[in-house]
């Protein structure tokens, strides 16, 4: 599948289906993706790709492998040679984590930045969440022992602690960010968590450069929400992490802006950052396009194709600059007005640059 028909695919499952404009929009906004070549995905993944074509379609791209200190970071290095794939809302949270014990995701990422034209309590909030991805309570290990009583395992490995915290140090150095916080329940899960909190200072150490420090999950959710300027990173658990993205995402302006990354070694899915279903508003023509854009934007900055992915955010700017916006902003557009009017500033930063 082409560029084209990987964007295609993510608006479609963004919208549910209203494939009116969707069609219009992706014949639009070719500009991006024509130089997008199809590969088809290596031999080793075609069981994996068959079963789950339904559901995402992953498209290959080789090139120059980045070369930090560390190899944790090399699945989000422009052109790596891995497999990439866009996941919308047709996939559901259950399907999204059997992908991501299938492929050894364990890197859950969003990225929450301020959006001028956005109705949000704080402004110029820069804020990144690294969260384990394939352990701690989404483990999906359960067991009814008796009528009534249900056992729910919470996995927590020196491994993968240590793997997820020396992610989040390199992306810090490898980004100009200053300091990790550790989110965590020591406190009364002190073998689980507490193994999580003394693997992550451990790595921490070798980083002298970042400050790190840790914080209580209730206690984190709490500054998030009365002074997040002072978080710069956070890194926590599965459970943690779910819940502290979903509220500086609403802190910001809502589920339907921001993006995230499922990130391992030899893949990548981009998706928006809040996991909500969005059935409630299926074909009412009011869904929220802008963090399936963005994810699409993500995906090809990932792939080296920089420019491409700058017009979509160019285009996302000056629609909220705008305020043209569906009903979860405070606006009165419905999702075709939106892609419109993100079309019209994609234009604009076209002629800009003539």
């Amino acid at each position: 599948m082409s560029a084209e028909g990987v964007v295609r695919r993510a608006v479609y499952a963004r919208t549910r289906g209203n494939n009116s404009w969707t069609r219009q929009s992706c014949a639009s906004i070719r500009v991006y993706c024509y130089c997008f070549d199809r590969e088809r995905e290596r031999k080793t993944h075609n069981t994996h790709t068959r079963t789950h074509h339904a559901r995402c379609d992953t498209t290959a791209a080789k090139g120059k492998i980045h070369n930090p200190r560390y190899p944790y970071d090399r699945a989000c290095a422009p052109g790596t040679r891995r497999s990439v794939a866009a996941s919308g809302r047709k996939c559901s949270v259950s399907q999204k984590k059997n992908f991501a014990k299938e492929l050894d995701l364990y890197v859950n990422m969003v990225q929450c930045v301020s959006f001028p034209g956005t109705s949000a309590r704080f402004n110029n909030v820069d804020i990144t969440i690294i969260r384990q991805n394939v352990e701690g309570e989404y483990s999906m290990l359960e067991h009814q022992t008796t009528d009534g009583v249900v056992e729910s395992l919470k996995i927590v490995t020196e491994e993968n602690a240590k793997r997820i915290a020396r992610y989040a140090f390199e992306h810090a150095i490898n980004n100009g960010r200053k300091k990790v916080t550790i989110v965590h329940k020591a406190n009364i899960m002190k073998l689980s968590d507490g193994l999580f909190l003394e693997t992550a200072r451990s790595v921490g150490e070798d980083y002298p450069e970042i400050a790190c420090n840790d914080m209580i999950v209730d206690n984190a959710c709490m500054q998030l929400v009365s002074n997040p300027h002072q978080f710069d990173m956070i890194l926590t658990s599965n459970l943690y992490g779910s819940v502290i993205s979903n509220v500086v995402c609403g802190l910001l302006g809502g589920v339907g802006i921001y993006s995230g990354r499922n990130v391992g070694e030899n893949h990548v899915i981009f998706e928006p950052a809040t996991r909500n279903s969005g059935h409630s508003i299926a074909g009412k023509n009011i869904a929220n396009p802008v963090a399936m854009l963005h994810a699409a934007s993500d995906m090809l900055q990932h792939l080296g194709l920089d420019k491409y992915a700058e017009l979509i955010k160019a285009g996302i700017r000056g629609s909220l600059r705008d305020r043209v916006c569906t009903p979860d902003l405070g606006g009165t557009a419905t999702s075709q007005e939106v892609v419109a009017s993100i079309m019209k500033h994609i234009e604009i930063a076209l002629q800009s640059h003539q």
